[in-house]
């Protein structure tokens, strides 16, 4: 089983890097063993032909050819095809553990001399109690050096080491012939053998595990990257384009907290035509469908000839939170409101708002998630043929309230008519629709609360006052080519990154344009 140090959606991925990991590096361990006992063996027949002993010498060559016959096997079952991590541990345990076993058997009957000094194949307590600790040696040999190529887990390792431990105090017991003392100091001993390779399995597995993290973080921090790029794309694909024609201009600027937000504004009719002016800049005053540019003549169903340019409904949303979570109910609010639109394309804003507040309460606030809206009508007033002016239905459900900007003069504020939507039940809820008459050059300022829940240069508050002493310096400043929403975004961005731009940030302005002559 993987440590708890793995995510569960990493799980699969895991094991299958172990399993891949642990046959790459079971195979180069067994072909290293394979190639230095081919070295090692003829040397020790030649040296057990040439001894006048018998046991000594034959007993290292049939224990050299024993383990060489176990490794040899284990390379080509491994190298046949593929297997599982589970089946890998287990063939390389039992691979390891004979090895051990032979050497544990083997080496007291061999001559030791070349690693201690009188360790001889000799019935005599001094030199069996040597001939145990060669054997200790050799079992260290064995076992770090294959937990040094083969990455296994400290449980694994543990569970590798207890049974070698175990037949070698067997055999200490039993077959070594020593005093009782030197026994149990060998037995004392023997645990050290095995602890080298132990703490080797478990930092090898722990960088392993680091590693594989570190990829695998990395791997799902560029697809989350890729994808939140992409979810933006497709986020800001819902928001309209600008209205910079026309008797109602409208613009905006719109920075998330994060890659996408829950704040968007949308437009009904998403692109109305515009007025075309003549050459001096005045506005042509047109009769006829057929006096309109003919790529951006609305369609006859939608626009009578002698009707004029059709009022532009207004919707900005906040959703509660930012990220993912408000984007997916920006979605389903978007579609509501085309839905809305589609069956009623002359709602007003209070019916707009009751529409989105019993849509929210149903589907949205069950799951914690609510909303604030601000939606305005803006329909073109016509004296004589001319327009000169805009009335402004609107309906605030717990927005910040909104800026009323006379072309000459200070703002003033268009406060919440209305709860935020899903608190109240749709008999309860009553979005108290307000009407307003825009001169021309006269304009509504709309903004998400990001614009105002932000650091002043103080450390205090900037609120709905700080923001609005911020919109009319920036008009008085205002310059030629140069948006107020662009101006006060460009204001507002320093205040953001000192709060860490905690909420998503949208400005929407509607403007009543100058010297626009209707259809």
């Amino acid at each position: 089983m993987p440590p708890d140090t793995i995510p569960k959606e990493f799980v699969s991925l895991y094991e299958s890097e172990r399993a891949r990991t642990l046959r790459t590096r079971a195979i180069w361990y067994c072909a290293i063993a394979v190639g230095y006992l081919l070295l090692k063996l003829p040397r020790g027949i030649m040296g057990a032909l040439a001894s006048e002993r018998f046991i000594g010498p034959w007993a290292q060559v049939v224990s050299d050819a024993a383990i060489l016959l176990l490794h040899a096997g284990t390379l080509v079952y491994l190298a046949w095809r593929a297997r599982t991590r589970e089946s890998l541990v287990h063939v390389m345990s039992w691979v390891i553990v004979g090895a051990c076993i032979i050497a544990i058997i083997a080496t007291p009957l061999s001559d030791n001399t070349n690693l201690i000094k009188d360790a001889l194949p000799v019935s005599e307590p001094r030199a069996a109690f040597l001939q145990g600790i060669a054997t200790l040696v050799a079992v260290f040999f064995i076992h770090f050096v294959s937990t040094w190529l083969v990455n296994l887990s400290p449980k694994e390792g543990l569970e590798l080491i207890l049974p070698i431990l175990a037949v070698f105090a067997g055999v200490t017991l039993f077959i070594t012939d020593t005093t009782f003392v030197l026994k149990l100091t060998l037995i004392g001993m023997a645990p050290l053998a095995g602890l080298p390779g132990f703490v080797w399995s478990w930092w090898l597995h722990r960088s392993f595990n680091e590693r594989f993290m570190a990829r695998e973080a990395s791997r799902r921090y560029h697809d989350v990257t890729r994808e939140l790029t992409d979810a933006r794309t497709v986020h800001e694909a819902l928001f309209p384009r600008p209205i910079t024609t026309g008797p109602v201009r409208v613009e905006y600027r719109y920075e998330p907290a994060q890659q996408i937000g829950g704040d968007f504004v949308f437009i009904h009719p998403a692109f109305p035509a515009p007025t075309p002016l003549s050459d001096a800049g005045v506005p042509q005053r047109l009769t006829t469908l057929s006096d309109l540019p003919e790529q951006e003549a609305p369609a006859a169903s939608e626009c009578g000839a002698l009707e004029g340019i059709r009022p532009i409904s207004i919707v900005l949303i906040d959703v509660t939170g930012h990220g993912f979570t408000a984007a997916l109910a920006v979605n389903r609010l978007f579609g509501e409101l085309e839905r809305t639109f589609a069956l009623a394309p002359e709602s007003r804003p209070g019916q707009v708002l009751a529409t989105l507040n019993h849509f929210t309460g149903a589907l949205l606030a069950t799951k914690g998630i609510y909303a604030t809206a601000i939606c305005m009508r803006a329909e073109p007033v016509v004296e004589a043929g001319v327009v000169v002016g805009v009335e402004v239905r609107w309906a605030n459900a717990g927005h910040p309230a909104a800026l009323l900007l006379p072309r000459a003069g200070f703002a003033r504020r268009l406060d919440a008519t209305a709860p935020i939507l899903g608190m109240l039940d749709p008999p309860v809820f009553d979005p108290g629709e307000l009407r307003v008459r825009l001169a021309p050059g006269d304009s509504i300022l709309a903004y998400s609360d990001g614009a105002i829940e932000l650091e002043g240069e103080g450390g205090e508050l900037l609120g709905v006052e700080g923001f609005t002493r911020m919109v009319e310096a920036c008009r008085r400043s205002e310059a030629a080519g140069e948006g107020l929403c662009d101006r006060l975004m460009r204001e507002i961005e320093p205040l953001r990154t000192r709060s860490g731009k905690r909420d998503d940030t949208l400005l929407v302005r509607v403007t009543a344009a100058e010297g626009v002559a209707p259809v």
